[in-house]
């Protein structure tokens, strides 16, 4: 198993407008203990407190990092990175679980929360497509993806008042299904 499981969430850019709100929904839902943030590879600042000017200063920039530690999908003290990138025509959220407490767990289980928890995230954070995987990057555009041919572990596609779901070939820890 890699250094962290993805779950990536792909926006076409006219949901920019809603890039704040939509980090500040994913982050709302952890219970914070302690944080530092990240902006176009600067120094990272640890705070306490999340307030709409940190959320505010992510967005404003290209490159955006929130470091966390938070209880996550029943696992204790997760440690938790979301990244924020802004490309020319998308901009995708990572969540970054880093692996060491979910060496445990049963990953066929744990991939059913991850969907849920992405399904359950729709209507607050508005994506084209959502991913998950070990190590996994954001690959493709809102426009590139196709739900036939991937490399993500999961693929998550809203369409109409439901949900494309596919499985690759591997499953989130990396090995094949």
């Amino acid at each position: 198993m890699g250094g962290y499981i993805t779950i990536g969430f792909v926006f076409r850019s006219d949901k920019l407008a809603l890039n704040a709100g939509m980090i500040k929904y994913l982050v709302d839902r952890f219970k914070l203990s302690d944080f530092s943030f990240l902006l176009n590879n600067e120094k990272a600042i640890l705070y306490r407190d999340m307030n709409e000017e940190i959320y505010q200063l992510i967005i404003a920039n290209d490159y955006g990092n929130i470091l966390l530690m938070s209880d996550f999908l029943d696992v204790k003290n997760q440690m938790i990175n979301i990244v924020y990138i802004k490309f020319p025509d998308y901009f995708s959220i990572q969540i970054q679980l880093f692996n060491n407490p979910l060496r445990k767990l049963n990953y066929d289980d744990y991939e059913l929360k991850l969907i849920d928890y992405i399904k359950t995230s729709y209507p607050q954070v508005p994506f084209a497509y959502a991913m998950c995987g070990c190590d996994s990057e954001i690959d493709f555009s809102p426009n590139e993806i196709d739900d036939e041919d991937f490399n993500y572990s999961i693929l998550v596609v809203p369409e109409g008042n439901d949900f494309i779901i596919k499985q690759g070939e591997c499953r989130i820890d990396g090995n094949k299904r």
